[in-house]
């Protein structure tokens, strides 16, 4: 055996170790999660939710909307929210 075909076999196991890493986190990673954005202040409650220009006024959307796991509701840290989140399911974890 020549030299080119070593310099394969471990060119092809580098590439390998390389790139299963990156392929197992985009394959386990949340990528059709879904972040939903609540402003008590700015916020609109016939806004769609999902950006921060775009965010609900309160949780009553929240509450309306069927979250799956790994989304994600973020509240602007200046508003202030007075009532509960009633969708939460304490079987599924989220």
């Amino acid at each position: 055996m020549d030299k080119k075909f070593y310099y394969r076999i471990v060119h092809n196991l580098i590439s390998i170790f390389t790139i299963a890493p990156i392929l197992i986190i985009s394959i386990s990673s949340p990528a059709f999660s879904t972040i939903y954005y609540i402003d008590s202040i700015t916020g609109k409650n016939n806004n769609n939710g999902i950006s921060i220009q775009n965010a609900w006024k309160s949780l009553a959307k929240v509450n309306a909307t069927t979250c799956s796991p790994g989304d994600s509701i973020l509240f602007n840290c200046d508003g202030l929210i007075s009532k509960n989140i009633t969708n939460y399911d304490a079987k599924a974890g989220y």
